[in-house]
């Protein structure tokens, strides 16, 4: 189970005047070598553009939460006001909350800033009048955080990356800014599959893996100061799930089933499904299931020992990677035991589309290797995905991120382009290529403990290592922490 750290509230109280409050100073745990501005949020350009009103305000305080980086702004008004946080840290860029509706007291969550950091802040209203300043300093993240180097060529800001940080011990949730910093991380006793921030950016949601396929996974939600808010079990749910826009969930998860070969050897093998949770409900309901689609070939041995439960199962379709196509209103999946890619309907469960060698229905070129041991798959554009192909157990050969043109309609697919990192990195664990732009990929190289952000000409302008023995999951983007 993962922890729900305690809330721990300090208040300072401002009445028609101004107040300042430093927390002891701790060393950060991240290295860098960059030097561009975290984004808080919507960066404003001159703390000139509010003035300062003493009248403003009944009272003012800041009140300390259980994750070390984020605090909250709490504040009373004898008149209504629609109001947000400016503050600033760093070089002095300005950043915002979000707004309030029109009232008398509101509470402000501030979001953005590193460890051990000096924020100096304001509340502001929509009339452009601001209280006196506040300054606050965060406090320190676990010492024990993997350090991380940040190489930059032109510190492009790439918003924020969620991150399982996985070592030999124990995991972190994690979140990183364009500095290549964690400004948030919570410490797991468990394996992290996946961290994604709820699309209603009020959370972020990760999971934990099943031991059986009848035995529960679970998808939690940690609010931002750390406390978890949700919970929700799957019945043998692993590796990978996606939110859609409507909130419902979809994660994959094991089915097995028993088959008698030629030879009447009796062979367990080891099967996928899709399902959806809706959240409110808690109903679960099994969309896709391989076994409906595909017979195991018994001819083949398809190897075994990546299933808890039981290490003579035979991993068969072996389902790892999960996305939400937008433009479809589908769910992509990666299959690297089928080694295919397939499109599956999320309101029918009916199967779009596949592509792959070895169950698929687009046609191409069968010289030119489209997929091989995929680990992610995510709609690049209208007309084009991006996979990450692991290659055979990542061995001895570079792992890719390839960019493959779809013709649903012509039945038909080709490779666009193909990515291998100059220093050949090789993946045997996991793996993912995301588009975070029309014009950029972040490539997350698992076991090799590296995130790269890919430009649109394949130069890496942002790289982020950690130190050698870490790795990563499948992470998430964001381009501000605040709805």
């Amino acid at each position: 189970m993962l922890p729900s750290p305690r809330f721990a509230p300090l208040v300072i109280l401002l009445v028609h005047g101004c107040a300042e409050h430093k927390q002891g100073t701790t060393d950060s745990t991240d290295s860098t070598d960059s030097t561009d501005s975290a984004d808080s949020g919507e960066p404003t350009t001159s703390d000139d553009e509010c003035e300062e009103t003493e009248g403003l305000l009944s009272a003012i305080s800041v009140v300390e939460t259980s994750m070390p980086t984020v605090f909250q702004v709490v504040w009373e008004s004898d008149a209504p006001l629609e109001s947000h946080v400016r503050f600033t840290f760093d070089e002095g860029e300005h950043h915002t909350s979000s707004t309030t509706e029109a009232a008398t007291s509101g509470t402000h969550l501030v979001l953005g800033p590193p460890a051990s950091t000096e924020v100096q802040l304001r509340l502001v209203d929509t009339e452009g009048r601001c209280s006196p300043p506040l300054t606050y300093t965060t406090g320190a993240l676990p010492s024990t955080l993997p350090s991380m180097t940040l190489t930059a060529t032109e510190a492009p800001d790439v918003g924020y990356l969620t991150v399982p940080v996985i070592t030999d011990s124990t995991s972190f949730l994690t979140v990183i800014d364009s500095r290549g910093r964690y400004i948030w991380a919570l410490e797991s006793n468990v394996l992290i599959w996946r961290a994604e921030i709820a699309r209603d950016s009020l959370s972020i949601l990760t999971n934990t893996q099943a031991p059986s396929a009848g035995h529960a996974g679970y998808i939690v939600g940690f609010d931002w100061t750390g406390a978890e808010v949700q919970r929700l079990e799957v019945d043998g749910m692993h590796a990978d799930f996606v939110e859609a826009p409507d909130g419902l969930i979809y994660a994959l998860a094991w089915d097995i089933q028993d088959f008698e070969d030629d030879e009447g050897q009796q062979r367990r093998m080891l099967g996928d499904t899709l399902v959806s949770i809706d959240p409110e409900t808690m109903e679960v309901r099994t969309l896709f299931n391989v076994f409906d689609h595909w017979s195991p070939d018994l001819t083949k041995d398809w190897g075994a020992g990546n299933y808890p439960d039981d290490p003579t199962a035979e991993d068969w379709s072996h389902f790892n990677g999960v996305s939400f196509d937008e433009q479809e209103d589908a769910i992509l999946v990666s299959s690297s035991g089928l080694q295919s890619i397939m499109s599956i309907d999320r309101h029918s469960g009916e199967l779009d589309w596949v592509l792959g060698s070895a169950a698929g229905s687009l046609d191409h070129d069968t010289e030119v290797e489209l997929i091989d041991q995929p680990h992610s798959v995510y709609r690049h554009s209208s007309d084009e995905i991006v996979v990450f192909n692991r290659t055979p157990n990542g061995v001895g050969q570079c792992s890719r991120v390839d960019t493959i043109w779809v013709d649903v309609e012509d039945h038909s697919a080709e490779m666009s382009s193909s990515y291998e990192s100059p220093d050949c990195l090789s993946v045997y664990f996991l793996g993912q290529a995301r588009p975070i732009s029309q014009d950029r990929t972040m490539v997350v190289w698992s076991t090799s403990g590296r995130i790269d952000i890919l430009e649109e000409d394949e130069e890496v302008s942002w790289s982020l290592t950690a130190d050698l023995g870490a790795g990563m999951a499948y992470s998430d983007h964001a381009e501000s922490l605040y709805p």
